[in-house]
């Protein structure tokens, strides 16, 4: 199944909407296809909607970043065994200084974080809603004869400014709060927050 959808927003026909809803190994290509085809269609500020994201494969989350940054690091891996590994971004962007908002919520953990802890640390995005799961570990699963099982953690995940993820999360830059009542009548605050923000900047 698809982890993409896409659209131009109702509000604004300037205004691109990606949601992404988990890291799997198409989701790279799915994001940059989409991206294009708003491009094509007049959009000229983007919402990537990470809302409820588990996250997924780390590699795929390095793709989706890149189509968003320029050439440098999207997250760091420290573990007791290895010195430092840092996964990079490539030169190949396809939205290189667009505006840009991401939205996050307490549902948005592990792959989903490195992307938006990326973006947000290397001055490319905005992040609005609420904080986020604080999932940013590497486990290895011991499976033990009785059925349980021990997980120990062997290594972290940081963002381009070595921030912690794991048990840390990110706080958004402009936090929204969804109410039982939004809810209920079908309203989605964080993205009417994400429009009039944009609409706020210059595209």
């Amino acid at each position: 199944l698809p982890s993409v959808t896409f659209r131009l927003t109702a509000e604004d026909p300037t205004i691109g909407y990606v949601g992404l809803s988990r890291f799997s190994g198409e989701s790279g290509r799915e994001v940059g296809a989409a991206l294009q085809e708003l491009l094509a269609q007049g959009a000229t500020r983007f919402i990537l909607d990470l809302r409820q994201n588990g996250g997924g494969l780390r590699d795929s989350a390095v793709e989706v970043a890149d189509h968003f940054l320029n050439a440098g690091p999207v997250l760091y891996i420290q573990s007791q065994d290895e010195d430092e590994r840092v996964f990079n971004s490539t030169d190949k962007t396809l939205l290189p200084a667009e505006p840009l908002v991401v939205l996050v919520d307490g549902g948005t953990a592990s792959a989903a974080e490195i992307v938006a802890g990326a973006l947000r640390d290397r001055d490319r995005a905005t992040l609005i809603g609420a904080k986020t799961l604080g999932k940013g570990s590497v486990q290895l699963v011991f499976d033990l004869s009785d059925g349980s099982s021990v997980h120990v953690t062997s290594a972290r995940w940081l963002t381009p400014d070595h921030q912690q993820l794991d048990q840390t999360g990110l706080e958004p830059d402009i936090p929204i709060e969804v109410t039982q009542d939004d809810i209920d009548n079908g309203r989605d605050p964080a993205l009417t927050r994400a429009v009039q923000f944009l609409q706020e900047v210059n595209p």
